[in-house]
């Protein structure tokens, strides 16, 4: 049997855990939903994280797709608030692009409640605040 040279393998790539103190967006979003279903909230996320072909990025911005957009939408008014809009970040290491940020603003502008959330805490003393 031949023997390949080690540095000819390729190795593949160890994708970095979070910390348990610093969880990925993902985790936090999903915790939040499940929270946000068991009160029975009306919500729903907006598609805009993850990689897409070219062709797919196009069709989605043809479709509406809009860069920057929070992350969750709780369409329920309350006074003085026509709804609220999350942008979920992680505890450390999440930054509100340029995008995002005119959304929050634009949001806030037209009488939505909007709020960048660092982790699920955060987004939780949100959603409590505003349904109190």
């Amino acid at each position: 049997m031949h023997r390949q040279h080690p540095k000819l393998f390729k190795t593949t790539p160890k994708i970095k855990k979070p910390k348990a103190d610093n969880p990925f967006e993902r985790v936090d979003q999903a915790r939040l939903c499940k929270w946000m279903t068991e009160r029975e909230l009306l919500y729903f996320a907006v598609p805009n994280d993850g990689k897409r072909s070219h062709g797919m990025a196009l069709r989605a911005h043809a479709t509406g797709l809009k860069a920057g957009v929070p992350d969750l939408c709780i369409p329920m008014p309350r006074a003085p608030h026509h709804g609220l809009y999350i942008e979920l970040k992680r505890l450390r290491g999440g930054v509100v692009s340029p995008e995002q940020q005119y959304w929050i603003d634009v949001l806030r502008s037209q009488g939505y409640r909007a709020e960048i959330c660092k982790g699920y805490d955060a987004a939780i003393a949100v959603l409590e605040d505003y349904f109190k």
